[in-house]
This record gives structure tokens, C-alpha cells and sequence, in this order.
């Protein structure tokens, strides 16, 4: 069960399941395997980052202490002299954070919006949305009456 909530804990099930849907079609045929150094300089494994327009998507793997959860981030964008550009992914910029809520299959899911969702939705949707029909055309051909 997806259960959808803003950062002031209301309930906002406008457009919500869509987006869950879309950010976990996007990490699964868009994104690619990475891996991350923490504060501790540990490595780790097991995470997808798809960067798709303006926003970048980071699924976080499981672990012993929390389930599996993808974030969306705005990132903001560097100039780098070596490859041109690259991009930092602020925890002050997530717009949304697709939360499982125990590691079992399928799990319960929580969706957390963050800022002001009528200010971005529309935007994230789209993106994801048209990028997945472009690289996957048959995905959506179920959907379709």
C-alpha cells in the first residue's frame, strides 16, 4: 500500500501513485549502478543514479538498519574543467523521497513530498514520464485503451 504525505504530514494523494510509479520505472530502466563514499570513507554499493533533465533520482539499497528508498533530487549543476560539467546532489534540494517501509516484497511504501509539490509535480512527472516512453516505448503499451 502507498501511503502519500507532505512534509506538513497531509495526505496528498493527487497524482501521487503516478509519480511513485514513474520514479521506480526510472531507476529500474534508466538508471545505472554506482557506487558512493560516505563520510567515513566507506564504500557503498548496491545504489542506481539516473539523471534524467533537470532532476537525478538516487536509490538507495537496503541495508541492516533501513529499507530500500529512492530520493529526487534538483541537483545543482557544476562547471568542471576536466569533463565540462557535473552535479552535486544537496539533501536541502530533494523534492520527493519514495520510502519503503520494511524490506519485504511487496513492501508497504511512503511517499514524502517536500517544498511546495505544486511547484515542481508537473515538471517531475513530465520528465520522467516523457523520457521513460522514449527509451522504453513499449512500456506504457498496457496502459493504453
Amino acid at each position: 500500500m502507498l501511503k502519500c504525505i507532505s512534509e506538513h504530514g497531509n495526505e496528498n494523494p493527487e497524482n501521487t501513485k503516478l509519480l511513485a510509479a514513474l520514479a521506480l520505472g526510472a531507476v529500474k530502466h534508466l538508471g545505472g549502478e554506482m557506487a558512493v563514499i560516505d563520510a567515513d570513507n566507506n564504500v557503498l554499493t548496491g545504489w542506481r543514479l539516473a539523471r534524467i533533465g533537470d532532476f537525478a533520482l538516487l536509490e538507495k539499497s537496503a541495508d541492516r538498519k533501513t529499507p530500500k528508498q529512492i530520493d529526487c533530487y534538483h541537483p545543482i549543476e557544476e562547471r568542471d574543467f576536466v569533463d565540462g560539467k557535473r552535479f552535486k546532489l544537496d539533501p536541502a534540494r530533494v523534492l520527493f523521497s519514495l520510502r519503503y517501509q520494511h524490506n519485504a516484497l511487496p513492501p508497504d511504501s511512503e511517499l514524502l513530498l517536500f517544498g511546495e509539490p505544486r511547484l515542481w509535480l508537473g515538471a517531475v512527472t513530465a520528465t520522467l514520464l516523457g523520457e521513460l516512453s522514449r527509451c522504453k516505448p513499449h512500456l506504457f503499451d498496457q496502459l493504453r485503451p
